[in-house]
């Protein structure tokens, strides 16, 4: 996997100091519609962990429910880890301390609380428990700068902590805990790659133009099936889930075809998906025109919606459309969403593998 080990920060707790490489003997979660900042602490502090919390609302505990999925991603994760859960049918500022409080001084362990994951509230709750304790420190998850320590006079610092350290889970594990949901069902579909696709993509990471690669793979693929042109946007994908492999993202990273179901309706399907650097990625790819089938704007909130459900906020979403012209107002609208076209402007400058590396394989918080 394409991991970058980030330095080591030192973090007092007490008397003592817990690095990343030394984990504390005991972890505080709260838990709420967001997950992803929580599958990153475990990431990070895990290994070797003796006790964690989960503190969140009583509804958190009903199957498909936030709590209830966290916990079955937790069952083979964190094995010898004494793991304790407190379901709160009222989790006020008081609730949620006091419950963190008595946990965190059962223990003669140092303690990390985070605040990340529910209201203000708990996270105010948890901040005030942490520092009434001895042998606790408090961490939050700040999106743009990474996990930083609040100490008691609620000065910040940032651990310098490397977000790909998520790469330490499968692409599917985290789709399956972050997608689903207790109305819908996740489901990875097996996608071969075409050998003839495959070496097209390798030749244009290589630097052949990406482009005469793929319709020439493509054009063989067809003859050797005898199948209509209708499929070459099912073989675009392939071309660039094979990309992002050859590029050195690890099988286990990508994952092609993915299918939010309800019972057996198909609700949504995503086209490729990447964990990389600490996000997932999404890759919407499309050969049609712009505005061909469903226009332009509704893609882009659609597309808006569902990297905001796959990955909490904390993902990428890519509509990669090689053979559209996006207009001004489409390219605002998609820079205030925060989504990243990739159109017919941008390929015929650079080759899709250059850009595509540009993408997933930068990350926002990696320690020098």
């Amino acid at each position: 996997m394409l991991q970058c080990a980030g330095a080591s920060r030192s973090l007092r707790i007490g008397g003592a100091t817990v690095t990343s490489d030394e984990p504390p003997g005991g972890l505080v979660l709260l838990v709420g519609d967001h997950l992803w900042w929580d599958l990153e602490a475990i990431a990070h502090w895990g290994r070797g962990l003796r006790h964690l919390l989960l503190v969140g609302p009583a509804e958190e505990r009903l199957p498909g429910r936030s709590g209830d999925r966290l916990l079955r991603f937790l069952t083979d994760r964190v094995p010898n880890t004494d793991v304790k859960t407190a379901w709160l049918r009222d989790p006020s500022l008081a609730a949620v301390r006091g419950v963190i409080e008595r946990r965190v001084r059962e223990t003669a362990d140092n303690w990390l609380v985070s605040g990340t994951g529910g209201t203000r509230i708990m996270a105010t709750a948890a901040y005030l428990a942490a520092i009434s304790c001895d042998n606790a420190a408090f961490v939050v998850r700040d999106p743009a700068e990474g996990w930083r320590r609040v100490d008691d006079d609620g000065v910040d610092t940032s651990l310098n902590l490397d977000s790909r350290i998520m790469e330490s889970y499968t692409a599917a594990d985290l789709l399956a805990v972050t997608w689903g949901d207790e109305q819908f069902d996740v489901q990875m579909r097996s996608t071969p790659i075409e050998p003839e696709i495959d070496r097209a993509a390798r030749r244009a990471v290589a630097g052949a133009p990406w482009r005469v690669e793929f319709e020439t793979a493509a054009t063989r693929v067809r003859e050797r099936r005898a199948v209509q042109n209708t499929e070459r946007g099912f073989l675009f994908e392939r071309f660039v889930l094979a990309t992002t492999r050859a590029l050195g993202v690890q099988a286990d990273d990508v994952v092609g075809g993915s299918l939010l179901t309800h019972g057996l309706r198909r609700v949504q399907e995503v086209d490729v998906v990447v964990n990389s650097c600490g996000r997932l990625h999404v890759i919407d790819c499309k050969l049609t025109a712009s505005g061909e089938h469903v226009p332009p704007g509704v893609q882009l909130r659609d597309g808006d919606a569902t990297g905001h459900h796959l990955a909490d906020g904390a993902g990428q979403y890519i509509l990669l459309r090689p053979n559209w012209i996006t207009d001004d107002g489409i390219r605002a609208l998609a820079g205030r969403l925060g989504i990243r076209v990739v159109d017919r402007s941008v390929l015929t400058y650079r080759n899709l593998p250059d850009v595509l590396a540009e993408l997933l394989l930068t990350s926002p918080h990696v320690s020098d």
